[in-house]
């Protein structure tokens, strides 16, 4: 799971990149390239660490990636459209608490609902759960956690 882990640094590197750009600190040109040479680098590490991943298949870790790109791409064309500033701040906040409890709590959630209610309920419901238990931890776990830390600073 450590190497898995480290495969995945060059697609955080693509949300630095994003931050960089539009911060104005590097240029599209540069921006544009780091994307294409993390993908790369991700797809090298997946493939090195899971050959038979790199084939197209739903459950493919390229296929994640992609998806999660084209999600974030999404959101970002309409973030001043279709959602409230609240909910855009709400998601980047508890960003890593729902990354922390998504395995623990909306996958088996779903699972277990998906044979009895279907997949658009069992989603709606697994997705539910996790944005109150992310909620949860970040104002009870990692809020705390932070100012903590911030004291010892």
């Amino acid at each position: 799971m450590f190497s898995v882990s480290l495969a995945y640094l060059p697609i955080l590197a693509v949300g630095s990149l994003f931050y960089l750009y539009e911060s104005k600190a590097i240029s599209f040109t540069f921006a544009v390239f780091g994307v294409i040479l993390s993908w790369i680098i991700f797809l090298k590490a997946i493939f090195n660490i899971y050959p038979q991943f790199i084939a197209i298949s739903i459950d493919s870790y390229p296929i994640s990636v992609v998806f999660a790109f084209f999600m974030f791409g999404f959101c970002y064309v309409i973030r001043n459209k279709l959602c409230s500033p609240r909910i855009i701040t709400w998601i980047a906040l508890s960003s890593y608490s729902i990354y922390l409890w998504h395995g623990v709590i909306a996958l088996p959630l779903q699972g277990i609902l998906l044979p009895f209610l279907g997949f658009p309920f069992s989603l709606i419901i697994s997705l539910s759960m996790l944005a109150l238990i992310s909620t949860i931890s970040y104002n009870y776990i990692e809020k705390p956690c932070l100012r903590f830390a911030k004291k010892l600073i």
